[in-house]
């Protein structure tokens, strides 16, 4: 009897080590998407700067062009202009 609790009390430690790898694995990884989601956004934020904007415009990497209807119901306002890539739909081309 004291050799099956010795047993018992074996297994049981060594399911608990291998729980606490896993989650020690698991929390590893959380912090290494954490890591990756901030360098992502912050990326994007740089990329979708004003001045990234109007560099892409000035390069001919982008353009301008007026929507084919306002996008606003309202007549008094002037339509909004909307971003365009090259390989992207446009009207006016």
């Amino acid at each position: 009897m004291l050799v099956s609790v010795a047993l018992t009390g074996t297994v049981l430690e060594t399911q608990n080590l291998a729980l606490k790898r896993s989650l020690s694995q698991q929390q590893y990884r959380l912090e290494i998407l954490l890591e990756t989601q901030a360098s992502l956004r912050l990326e994007s934020q740089r990329l979708g700067t004003p001045a990234k904007l109007f560099d892409a415009l000035e390069n001919g990497d982008a353009s301008l062009y007026r929507p084919p209807r306002p996008q606003r119901a309202d007549q008094r306002r002037a339509p909004l202009l909307n971003w365009s890539q090259p390989n992207s739909h446009n009207p006016r081309r």
